[in-house]
């Protein structure tokens, strides 16, 4: 995909709405223009009529101006008045220009990043599994650069060249030969300059890119290793790493910057050069003091128009520099495509599954593989689960459980076979239905660093919380007394990942969130594996105790926890089959 078609994708990803902004903010720029060119034009007669009073008169319009305001004893003072209020005014609404292009734009950053977010949220299971998080985190710090780096120095590119051809138009009714030259100079050096650095700002460009989501790949490694880096003692090591990374990028940054600038310098020395020709032609050809006002003029002109030219360079440079950040962007821009809207998520969640029968789960010869292998995690497997009974799932590691219940949470759709809820046929479209109806108990429970009661309610406005609800499942969940002695009790900040609490403690948490909204299902995926014996067997404990009408699925690796189910599958050989346990289980 070429560069213009990457710009086009993230256009038209922009609302109309936004577009409209952009539209106003450009009649915007258009009234600044007015007024540029209006304080310019002012400037050529003040200056004339100040070296020569007689030319007052070749400006009659400007005395009738003058003679209205009340000037006529002193003119001088009244034209320096209008053309500082005008210049004032060129000014202020230079200002206003900057504030409404810079709202509009980061505006559309905003709505950029949200669509992003939504995307991300709303992909499926399978599309997680095969990225990188680094590369999710990265892409909104990459959204930052393309509001700042490309669709700002557009909109200003735009801004500037209204103003350039404004005053270029005044110019050359003034000195045509003179201007055309300096266009044709300045113009030709600024191609010169962008063709000759182009590569080097692509390339830097795809440099500062992929440092960024190393970079963040690396904090995150470093922070996850945190424990085994102190004991042994590798922080050097990712110190060196993370160091090499970011000089690397900061160098690429460097040097894409000083690219940016660099024509500048040279080209207001070339402009220099030539107003000091054309004053030394004047001198020789004996009219400099005829054009005295006329080259000041220019000079204020040359002093307004090398940075809007400047402006215009830097911002395709800056583009130019970009593109690699827009590649990502567009990226998860693009997958906007492949998903459902948070709308139809809502109307999915309010229908519900017609009850054909008391099988609320049924597999169908179902087998899996993953995508882009062909060997089988699973080989036609068959399950029958009633609804209110209680199931274990046993296997060893690595067997395919992980698996099989992301099958059963309609997480992975099945390579061969089917599944049944209720005698309905479980699909794409159907499946948001079904996950509404479970809640799940992972093995490692996450916890948001917010209150103990958000944690349990997550996912719902802190106003619609039911406290009463919360403690209800906090008693059931075997964790009320601890959150009660608590001085700020259920208002009380659990911390990153839950850093006040212990692993029980957090595990308990957990299940009275799978508890709080009432599910039919509820799914314990190895929710006891990390814990320590004595807290795994409280847990095991509170998880038999809890009596409740809901189906309830278990899995884990060890069958004598499994002792109080009504039915165990297990795992094995990529087959699954019910089995009984042994007395001495």
């Amino acid at each position: 995909m070429r560069d213009m078609s990457f710009l086009r994708v993230l256009f038209l990803n922009i609302s109309s709405k936004r577009i409209w902004q952009l539209l106003f903010v450009l009649l915007f720029a258009v009234i600044g223009v007015i007024t540029e060119i209006s304080s310019f034009a002012l400037i050529v007669p003040f200056l004339s009529i100040l070296a020569d009073a007689s030319l007052f008169d070749e400006y009659p319009f400007i005395g009738e101006v003058v003679n209205s305001l009340g000037f006529e004893e002193n003119p001088y003072l009244g034209l320096a008045v209008i053309t500082s209020v005008v210049v004032l005014i060129s000014g202020i609404l230079r200002i206003l220009l900057e504030f409404s292009i810079n709202k509009v734009v980061f505006g559309i950053g905003v709505d950029i990043s949200d669509l992003v977010f939504k995307n991300i949220l709303l992909q499926n299971y399978l599309w997680h599994l095969s990225i990188n998080s680094s590369e999710i985190i990265a892409v909104f710090d990459k959204i930052g650069n393309v509001v700042s780096g490309i669709i700002l120095p557009i909109v200003n590119a735009l801004a500037s060249l209204l103003i350039i051809v404004g005053l270029v138009g005044i110019l050359l009714y003034f000195e045509t030969q003179l201007v055309i030259i300096s266009g044709i100079v300045i113009f030709l050096m600024y191609l010169i300059f962008g063709l000759s650095l182009e590569k080097r700002l692509n390339r830097n460009g795809q440099i500062i890119a992929k440092k960024s989501i190393y970079e963040i790949q690396t904090v995150q490694e470093s922070l996850g290793l945190i424990r085994d880096i102190i004991i042994e003692r590798n922080q050097e090591f990712f110190s060196r790493k993370f160091n090499s990374l970011i000089s690397k990028k900061a160098n690429a940054i460097i040097e894409n910057n000083v690219l940016m600038n660099f024509p500048r310098n040279i080209i207001e020395s070339i402009g220099i050069i030539l107003i000091v020709v054309f004053i030394s032609y004047l001198h020789q050809s004996g009219s400099l003091l005829n054009k005295i006002s006329v080259i000041a003029a220019l000079a204020i002109a040359a002093q307004r128009l090398l940075p809007h030219f400047q402006q215009i360079y830097r911002s395709w440079s800056s583009v130019k520099g970009n593109l690699s950040h827009l590649k990502d962007v567009i990226f998860f821009l693009n997958n906007s495509l492949n998903v459902p809207n948070f709308e139809s998520n809502r109307t999915m969640r309010d229908n519900s599954f017609n009850k054909k029968n008391d099988l609320i789960i049924k597999l169908n010869n179902v087998s899996y593989s993953y995508k882009g292998s062909e060997k089988l995690v699973l080989d036609d497997v068959n399950i029958e689960i009633k609804n209110g009974s209680k199931i274990g799932i046993v296997g060893e590691s690595g067997s395919g459980k992980s698996t099989l219940v992301d099958i059963i949470l309609g997480l992975l759709q099945p390579s061969k076979g089917s599944i049944e809820i209720y005698g309905n046929q479980l699909n794409i479209k159907n499946s948001h239905q079904w996950r509404n109806m479970i809640s799940h108990v992972p093995q490692f429970v996450f916890l948001i660093d917010s209150s103990i009661k958000s944690n349990i309610a997550v996912g719902i406005k802190e106003e619609d919380i039911d406290l009463e609800r919360i403690k209800e499942v906090a008693s059931l969940a075997n964790i009320s007394k601890k959150i009660e002695n608590l001085p700020n009790k259920y208002n009380t900040y659990v911390g990153e990942r839950g850093s006040g609490f212990s692993g029980g403690e957090i595990q308990r948490i957990g299940i009275a969130r799978s508890l709080y909204k009432n599910k039919e299902v509820l799914i314990f995926d190895e929710a006891t594996s990390s814990l320590d014996k004595e807290t795994e067997k409280e847990v095991i404990k509170l998880i038999d105790s809890i009596k409740l009408k809901r189906t309830q699925i278990i899995i884990s690796h060890k069958k004598e926890i499994l002792k109080n189910c009504d039915v165990i599958y297990e795992v094995k050989n990529k087959k699954v089959k019910a089995i009984k346990l042994s007395t001495n289980s």
